[in-house]
């Protein structure tokens, strides 16, 4: 039977998930589930739980030397482009005023 999330299951490797803890889960969470479509949530479920026990068995102090530090000196050089002219873009603008759009002011 499955416990609360804890390290009693995360990493032992052993947690199986069976057909009373889904349907213990459906209600909980107020779902309908079939009798035909418990097997598939029940390896739906199992593949989360390995994956959370993968994740915390990882070895993360190798990766960490691996990991690339982020240069904002890589980042593209700006461009000066033609953009419209205020004009242009207030010509179909229901009111405005300075060269800005005027708005309602929401209470």
């Amino acid at each position: 039977m499955v416990k609360s999330i804890n390290k009693d299951i995360i990493g032992a490797g052993d947690t199986v998930i069976q057909r009373e803890d889904i349907m213990k889960i459906a209600n909980l969470a107020k779902l309908e589930i079939k009798e035909e479509e418990v097997p598939f949530y029940i390896s739906e479920m199992q593949a989360m739980i390995d994956f959370a026990e993968a994740v915390c068995t990882a070895q993360t102090a190798e990766s960490a030397d691996k990991v690339k530090a982020l240069d904002f000196n890589d980042m593209r050089e700006d461009e000066v482009i033609t953009s419209f002219d205020s004009d242009e873009i207030l010509v179909n603008a229901k009111d405005y005023e300075d060269g800005f759009f005027k708005l309602r002011r929401r209470a």
